[in-house]
């Protein structure tokens, strides 16, 4: 698979091995190092070995030293930092899961999500040798940014979340950047415009138009049809992920380890079945029956909820089959909004943000409003 692109990319990061590793917890993430978020040719290789470089700076540094943007979520707090890796191509449709099993090739990327600061997430790059380009000690005597580690070995293996084929990031010449299939049309008159109406403060008209087809795709399977119906869908959709921002629950889930209640029954299921999707299903008994349900096996790979297709498709699974309080979409039906956040958050958590967005949405949605019909 390796192209003059691909070449390139990693020829730049080869040439800063022995940068040392810095630290960054907060505030926007540095343009210059350890960072080096700012886009446009990238600076010497002994500029960034004099200052140091984390880990998404060396996949910041090589999309530079190819032309590439730096992926970003317009939050100067996350973009080119390990969050934005992890939702960006999230949301770009070309992220998988990753499995230790695969022979990736030259040029992957492979990382795991930010969490917090003890929990930084990590991206690093798969070499052709099958050892990865990384910038990472924890105190294992390696400089930094190093070729020293396998796949298997970097962070015991078990540490890496999620992949990213080379045409996907870095780009290829010989052919298009994949993009995952796009579901066919529906039968709607819900746009991508109405959706951006809906959360105007964090989604873009690109995200939008990117998430539209699979959002009426999910909400014409399971019967999220009208006006009202899909009122109370996006209205807690936006408020349960931040305006379709944050697919993965941001708290670090140990709250739910032992919670025989959610399946959690053996160690670190916690964090593992924390909330995952614009909904945020949680659990281990959650995520395998919404799997079941979607023929996908989310309790194994519970970050499959987090893809756009399967994430709406579980959250709207979730509002008619789901809850415990029954068929949401009933509730709609009777413009009982109390019992419909019950149902799905068990109390009124965050009612003011959500009775904000159906209020947009009641605003802006089409009075004729139909999705699959």
């Amino acid at each position: 698979m390796e192209t003059t692109t691909v070449s390139q990319a990693i020829d730049y990061g080869l040439s800063i091995v022995g940068a040392p590793y810095r630290w960054w917890t907060e505030g926007p993430v540095p343009d210059g190092s350890p960072a080096w978020a700012e886009n446009g040719a990238p600076p010497p290789p002994e500029q960034v070995i004099a200052e140091g470089c984390f880990c998404a700076g060396v996949t910041n540094l090589m999309l530079r030293a190819v032309g590439k943007e730096i992926p970003t979520l317009g939050d100067p707090n996350w973009d080119g930092g390990t969050y934005a890796y992890y939702h960006y191509y999230n949301n770009k449709g070309v992220r998988e899961v990753f499995d230790i099993r695969e022979n990736y090739p030259e040029g992957t990327l492979i990382g795991r999500l930010y969490r917090d600061p003890t929990d930084q997430g990590h991206v690093a790059v798969v070499l052709g040798n099958g050892n990865v380009l990384q910038s990472y000690d924890a105190g294992l005597g390696r400089p930094g940014v190093n070729t020293d580690a396998t796949i298997a070995g970097s962070h015991s293996g078990y540490y890496y979340e999620y992949a990213v084929r080379p045409e996907n990031w870095i780009g290829l010449d010989s052919v298009e950047a994949g993009e995952s299939v796009v579901p066919a049309a529906v039968s709607s008159n819900m746009t991508a415009e109405h959706l951006l109406a809906c959360m105007p403060t964090n989604l873009s008209y690109d995200l939008a138009a990117y998430y539209h087809p699979y959002l009426t795709e999910a909400m014409a399977k399971f019967e999220i049809s009208n006006k009202v119906r899909a009122a109370y869908f996006l209205a807690n959709l936006a408020h349960e992920s931040g305006e379709l921002i944050y697919w993965e629950e941001l708290a670090d889930g140990w709250a739910y380890e032992w919670r025989e209640d959610l399946g959690n029954i053996f160690p670190g299921d916690g964090p593992t079945y924390k909330g995952h999707g614009p909904i945020q299903i949680t659990g281990r008994n959650n995520h395998r029956i919404v799997g079941q349900a979607l023929g996908i096996d989310a309790e194994t790979y519970p970050l499959l909820l987090t893809q756009v297709e399967y994430g709406f498709q579980s959250a709207a699974y979730y509002i008619r089959n789901m809850s415990s309080w029954g068929n949401l979409n009933e509730y709609a039906d009777n413009w009982d909004f109390s019992s419909y956040v019950q149902g799905i958050n068990g109390g009124f958590n965050g009612w003011d943000d959500r009775v904000y967005h159906l209020n947009l949405a009641l605003d802006t949605l089409p009075e004729d409003l139909s999705i699959g019909a």
